[in-house]
């Protein structure tokens, strides 16, 4: 029931396919697409809120680790599900129909 610092980081760098330890837009748009998580523009809203540096790439050295302490709301080195949840408010909204 809680994510640790290296798990979150070890789940955006699984996108990292050429073994750079840095996963750049396209990257993360295969692996997130690829792996049924969501669209492509879920992927590209939620790519530009990680790289916090916005020089195209997400690091865990910094983005993640910037990122991570961000969403760690109680400071106890974990997220627990409401914390990790916070990143549904990077994605887009989703229109609505009727």
């Amino acid at each position: 029931n809680i994510l640790t610092h290296n798990e979150f980081s070890k789940f955006f760098s699984s996108f990292d396919t050429n073994g750079d330890h840095r996963v750049t837009r396209s990257e993360f748009e295969h692996g997130w697409t690829s792996s049924g998580f969501g669209t492509s523009t879920e992927a590209d809203t939620l790519f530009a809120a990680l790289d916090t540096d916005h020089d195209g790439r997400i690091t865990a050295s910094h983005d993640l680790n910037s990122r991570f302490t961000a969403l760690d709301v109680n400071h106890d080195h974990h997220l627990i599900i409401l914390e990790a949840i916070k990143m549904a408010a990077y994605l887009p909204r989703p229109a609505l129909q009727g």
